[in-house]
């Protein structure tokens, strides 16, 4: 068969599925933009250009205090005084100092669930960067490129970054004051899926900057950038003074101040470089925000608090003495809330505070888990210290930052403070935000529209979920996570069709995470009867797949980007599964990690590399992941990777992943009984014990091995029906070599053993017969019976081993084992 691209045939096939809404896409006119992603294939949006950006976010990051070499003089100065100035201008600033690189993944993360749709982005870096090879990275502060293979974990990738950020956002601006000397000296290093090395240089390479995308470098390609002689470099201090000064003005016309600028000063040493797409104007000042302003709703961009109240005063003392206040301070002003992204709180606060109604107030200390902002004149922007003027009050919210809180074992309510002057006294407020118990039960981790409180599928108790998320949508039936986490948990109950009509409704109401979830559901279909079994995913699946990652969701950039790289045979699109793969991994995504792990210990793959395979298993299992640790069991059972094998250590691993719900632990566990490898011998019960562990999860090997293991070993307690129930299941399911092996061992064995197992199969499903091996009438009539109560029809003339695999299949049917955990 020729061979077909699967994004392009996926594409083909299904276009008119991402079209919703209209038959055929239209061209846009002059009034609109197109945005593509990249990525070969994934569907244009169109932005409305008659309208501002309703927000305007900035991430500014400044690196001074390296772990190697001299501290770098300016860079953080540079950062302070860059927030400082954006905050000013009407944006909502996230700002972080001396970033090390899993900093940056957590900022990233909140950067990826604080920006909200149709926003203006920039994107601001002082501090060490470096090229390599045709790539652009940013370096953290713990940055040890010793290993040339271990790039992906002590670097970021500017492109990355780009692409993550551009995702989540309408109009994009990057500033990098970064291209300081290479601080590792002459070294090779492996940035993509290859092994190839490339030397680390100076500076950075031209970078093509999608649409509607500014990139303003300090200097040109592949220079140098000075520190200065003051506390701040040549471009910030020139980029604040001129967008001071012209920031009604297009940025155009900023930068070519600057540039004139920094060339003075540098007396022609350093010329700033700039590469821009934009087709719509960006202003640093406040014209645009001003704009925004007055096209933006109150409340726009994140859900408003459904319910905030002041608490009485007894509740105020009692959770005032659960910690140590400030002694200066005055009695803390409480109020409770549902935890929302977005908490309007201006009336509420005034209220606590007993101030009249046209009052201010100051700011005398921030919130550390969270941003305050306002809606002024300048639009939307982040609230510093000082005042908040009585006009202001009206709109002053409160937008969390939690980062990911694992859910198992919390109660749902997360606390964040911070101290006002009011009246002449400084008081301490405290905000006490109670998560919805859906999210409590269903949240997902790095969901761009959750809220922080997060499971794994392994985590969720489903039918806890199922109650606590169709409260939530009965209650709320206009937020789409909430619709997304009844899906979920519905999956966990493996009722699909109920799963795809929550994730369609999710979708129709904008949630990003549900194209991926609709996706994954439509793959996991087969697996809920026949178990895993890695394949080529279908075009319809891949349709959505392409949607997610197209919005920024890091689990579509991961499924998207295994595809490409296990299943396609061009080079072009296995490279850009790489970058897919890297990109989630940015984000701190341990299924990425895990994927590229296990291509680079592969043996005899194209790509074996095990320094950069153990590296991304033990990344991933530092992130508690529950395959991460099954990947490190495997490794050191199997000595993968040049490690030497170590039993004790693979079955610590293997318990981990096993005790987290892992489906394919269990199994690994009971090969190392079964071998001998822990114990002192060969312990074939204790071997099956496990075996039938990951056979309930739906592993075909568990079912095979232990059918196997019993005919060889004849442990006491099992006969040759025992074997062949394990078998008869194991056939049952979709992985081809177990599923083969269970069948050839079926073949050989009598049919009074085959009839008697499928008599033992029926009674596990609540028949009431005898296992007597003779599959007579009654036998006959309860398999029947088994049957009708689960909707099918028996079928006649099988043969006593395809009977027992037709009831096996019966009896995954019924719903025996979680599917998400695939």
């Amino acid at each position: 068969m020729a061979h077909r691209s699967l994004l392009a045939a996926a594409l083909c096939a299904l276009l008119p599925v991402v079209a919703t809404g209209q038959e055929t896409p239209k061209a846009p006119d002059f009034a609109a933009m197109v945005r593509g992603s990249g990525v070969i294939g994934l569907p244009d949006v169109t932005i409305d250009l008659e309208r501002r950006a309703e927000r305007r976010v900035a991430i500014v990051v400044g690196n001074s205090a390296y772990d190697f070499g001299q501290p770098l003089k300016n860079a953080a100065a540079d950062a302070r005084l860059m927030a400082e100035f954006l905050r000013g201008q009407g944006y909502l600033v996230l700002d972080r100092y001396d970033l090390g690189r899993r900093g940056f993944e957590d900022l990233l993360r909140e950067a990826l669930t604080t920006i909200p749709a149709n926003s203006e982005v920039l994107f601001y870096f002082a501090g060490h960067g470096l090229q390599i090879g045709r790539k652009n990275f940013i370096v953290p502060v713990d940055a040890d490129l010793s290993n040339a293979r271990d790039v992906a974990y002590e670097t970021v990738t500017l492109d990355n970054v780009v692409k993550i950020l551009g995702a989540r956002s309408r109009a994009q601006v990057v500033l990098l004051d970064s291209c300081r000397d290479n601080p590792f000296g002459e070294v090779e290093l492996a940035t993509g899926l290859s092994n190839q090395l490339f030397e680390g240089q100076d500076g950075f390479s031209p970078m093509t900057a999608p649409v509607n995308t500014l990139l303003a470098f300090s200097t040109s390609p592949g220079e140098v950038a000075l520190d200065g002689a003051g506390e701040n470099s040549p471009f910030t201090s020139a980029f604040v003074s001129a967008a001071r000064e012209l920031g009604d003005r297009p940025a155009s016309s900023v930068l070519e101040q600057v540039r004139r600028t920094v060339y003075a000063e540098t007396r022609g040493r350093q010329i700033p470089w700039e590469s821009s797409t934009l087709v719509e104007p960006i202003y640093f000042g406040g014209a645009a925000a001003r704009l925004a302003a007055m096209n933006a709703e109150p409340g726009a961009g994140g859900g408003a608090a459904r319910s905030i109240r002041v608490m009485n005063a007894a509740a105020a003392k009692a959770a005032a003495a659960a910690q140590a206040q400030d002694a200066a301070a005055g009695e803390p002003a409480v109020l409770s809330a549902a935890l929302e992204r977005e908490i309007r709180l201006g009336d509420a606060l005034r209220a606590a505070l007993e101030l009249p109604a046209d009052a201010g107030l100051e700011i005398a200390a921030l919130p550390e888990r969270g941003r305050l902002a306002i809606s002024g004149e300048a639009g939307w922007r982040s609230v510093g210290l000082g005042p908040v003027t009585g006009r202001e009050m009206g709109s002053l919210t409160f937008n969390p930052a939690f980062g990911q809180v694992p859910a198992e074992g919390h109660d749902g309510l997360l606390t964040a403070r911070f101290e006002v002057i009011a009246k002449g006294e400084r008081r301490p407020v405290e905000l006490q935000l109670q998560a919805d118990p859906c999210d409590l039960a269903a949240g997902d981790y790095l969901d761009p529209e959750g809220v922080g409180l997060v499971r794994y599928p392994n985590e969720i108790r489903p039918q806890e979920a199922l109650a606590a998320c169709e409260a939530a949508v009965a209650a709320h039936p206009d937020e789409g996570r909430f619709h997304y986490q009844l899906g979920r948990a519905q999956v966990a109950l493996r009722d699909f069709d109920a799963a795809r009509a929550s994730y369609d409704k999710a979708r129709a109401l904008e949630h990003t995470r549900a194209w991926y979830a609709t996706g994954i559901l439509e793959a996991q279909r087969p697996a809920a009867t026949g178990g895993e079994a890695e394949t080529r995913v279908s075009d319809e699946v891949l349709v959505w797949y392409v949607v997610g990652s197209e919005k920024g969701d890091p689990y579509a950039y991961h499924a998207l980007g295994k595809q490409f790289v296990r299943h396609e045979t061009s080079e072009t699109l296995r490279a850009q599964g790489y970058d897919l793969l890297s990109r989630a991994i940015e984000l701190g995504h341990t299924f990425a990690m895990n994927e590229l792990g296990w291509i680079y210990l592969d043996k005899d793959g194209k790509w074996y590399d095990p320094v950069r395979g153990l590296r991304h298993l033990r990344e991933s299992a530092g992130r508690d992941d529950i395959y991460g640790f099954n990947n490190l069991g495997l490794v050191h059972r199997n000595g993968l990777g040049d490690q030497p094998k170590n039993p004790e250590a693979a079955l610590a691993w293997f318990r981990k992943a096993s005790a987290g719900g892992h489906p394919n632990a269990p199994t690994n566990i009971g090969r190392m009984y079964a071998a001998g490898e822990i114990g002192g011998g060969p312990d074939p019960v204790e071997a099956i014990r496990w075996y039938d562990e990951g056979l309930s999860r739906g592993d075909a090997w568990g079912g095979a091995n232990a059918a196997f293991l019993i005919a060889r070993a004849r442990p006491t307690g099992f006969g040759p029906a025992d074997m062949a129930l394990r078998a008869g299941k194991a056939a049952a399911l979709r992985n081809p070599e177990a599923r083969d092996a269970a069948r050839g061992l079926l073949d050989k064995l009598p049919p009074k053993f085959l009839d008697q197992a499928s008599q033992m199969l029926l009674r596990e499903m609540g028949a009431e017969i005898e296992a007597d091996g003779a599959f007579g009438p009654g036998s006959r009539a309860a398999l029947e019976a088994v049957a009708a109560g689960a909707g099918e029809t028996a079928p006649g003339g099988l043969s006593a081993a395809e009977r027992l695999v037709w009831i096996a299949g019966l009896n995954w049917r019924q719903g025996s084992f979680r599917v998400d955990l695939y």
